[in-house]
């Protein structure tokens, strides 16, 4: 199975893909690309109008200025990308749903695979009265007052490494995945091929989610 992510800036209207990784549950690290295109966007938005990027920041520059070496052209990111989608016959991300629009639109092909989105399969592994009762205590909550379920939370619950911060960054934040895959496929639950906020939202509307 392969698990992945990307790491998207947001430029008026327009959603730019600056970074891809995916990770081989069995292999290991199977891949490391930042897309060439955006990230020239991204560095020269960031010279000349800072204030229009509403995730790009400081950390995520610097980290594309120490990786030069993997960038790449835009057809030859999204061929590479779809080799190793093909390549795998079950893929994931915990919010696929995201992930898979922003790369179909550049010509990333998912028809071959099943898709697993870890986020709604850890809410029906893992989030339950005990969760709620977790969050609760340890001020894992929405602005709204409902438990978090992002992956940092998840993370979190299943290590119980208090600690933690999600990078944001898409090669660690696969690991963190992995990791969070792991915890699902031990509970055996049922994983969700596709999931939403209004999905969730009524998943959880039994243990008073708002």
């Amino acid at each position: 199975m392969l698990i992945f992510d990307i790491e998207t800036f947001n430029v008026g209207r327009k959603t730019y893909i600056w970074e891809f990784a995916a990770v081989d549950n069995k292999s290991g690290l199977y891949a490391h690309w930042i897309n060439g295109t955006s990230f020239a966007i991204a560095k020269r938005l960031m010279k000349d109008n800072p204030e229009k990027l509403m995730f790009f920041g400081k950390k995520q520059l610097d980290h594309c200025n120490k990786n030069k070496h993997r960038l790449v052209k835009k057809d030859s990111f999204i061929f590479l990308v779809n080799r190793i989608i093909e390549a795998h016959k079950v893929v994931a991300a915990y919010n696929i749903e995201f992930d898979r629009k922003h790369l179909e639109k550049h010509g990333v092909n998912f028809a071959g695979s099943r898709k697993i989105c870890l986020w709604g399969s850890f809410i029906n592994s893992h989030v339950n009265s005990k969760y709620f009762k977790w969050a609760f205590e340890n001020e894992y909550v929405t602005e709204k007052g409902n438990p978090k379920t992002d992956a940092e939370t998840a993370y979190r619950y299943i290590t119980d490494i208090d600690s933690y911060s999600h990078q944001h960054f898409a090669l660690s934040d696969c690991w963190t995945e992995a990791t969070i895959w792991e915890a699902i496929a031990k509970r055996k639950g049922k994983l969700e091929e596709k999931t939403s906020f209004w999905k969730v939202k009524k998943q959880l509307k039994k243990y008073g989610y708002k």
